[in-house]
């Protein structure tokens, strides 16, 4: 009875494996993505990995559609997933870091080429405006300070097309404001109180990711002109 108590245990506030941080579930069709997952868990454990990023698999597939054409891609926080983008349809990837020894694991591994802008950044007001003024088709929200990122990524890197990504949007659910990852809250809200404002469409997906045997939620912030792929209708209620 422990033996499975510990198989199926959650962590922080989810009661299970199958649930995310504000204690969501997984949707059943989606639950054979946990072996994938484990896969990617055990190659990883010898060094064999794929550069899938660890990001949950509903949201990769959704990356895979936008990627059917050439995007520009701002990213705050790098690591799979930046090598992974870098070998994609992309016009541009923009990545930032401010974890000095991440960095230098990632810069070793990244292509040289002018489609590629990737920096190192501690301060936050540099980090959070490394895309300037500039307009890019994807911005993902995933690292320091997420809520001023995401704040100064929708002022200025956004347009009518772009659509926003919020990766651990699950984490410290919680109202305590003690907590250390209230950012990601406070993220969340700004993207759900932008999309209102400009009638956009959000969608949350929960899943398991590669490497990672617990489930985690990530938001969408997709334009309403998004209803005419039919690919992402075919997922997006």
């Amino acid at each position: 009875m422990n033996f499975f108590k510990k198989i199926i245990s959650g962590r922080s506030q989810a009661k299970t494996r199958l649930r995310d941080e504000k204690n969501n579930p997984i949707l059943l069709q989606d639950f054979p993505y946990f072996f994938l997952a484990l896969l990617e868990y055990l190659k990883n454990k010898i060094n064999k990995a794929s550069h899938l990023p660890i990001i949950n698999y509903s949201a990769i597939k959704i990356f895979k559609i936008l990627l059917k054409s050439e995007i520009s891609v701002l990213e705050f926080g790098s690591g799979r997933s930046t090598l992974w983008f870098q070998n994609q349809n992309i016009k541009k990837l923009s990545s930032v870091e401010n974890n000095e020894f991440w960095y230098e694991i990632v810069s070793k591994q990244i292509i040289s080429t002018d489609k590629i802008n990737y920096n190192f950044k501690k301060n936050i007001d540099e980090y959070k405006s490394i895309g300037q003024n500039e307009k890019y088709d994807l911005i993902i929200v995933d690292g320091l300070g997420r809520n001023e990122c995401m704040e100064y990524a929708l002022e200025n890197n956004t347009n009518e097309s772009t659509v926003i990504y919020l990766d651990d949007s699950d984490k410290d659910s919680s109202i305590n404001p003690e907590f250390k990852n209230v950012e990601v809250r406070l993220a969340e809200n700004i993207l759900r109180n932008h999309s209102v404002k400009t009638d956009r469409i959000i969608y949350s997906c929960r899943n398991f990711s590669p490497t990672n045997l617990f489930v985690k939620e990530g938001i969408f912030s997709f334009p309403k002109s998004f209803n005419k792929n039919n690919e992402l209708t075919r997922i997006i209620p």
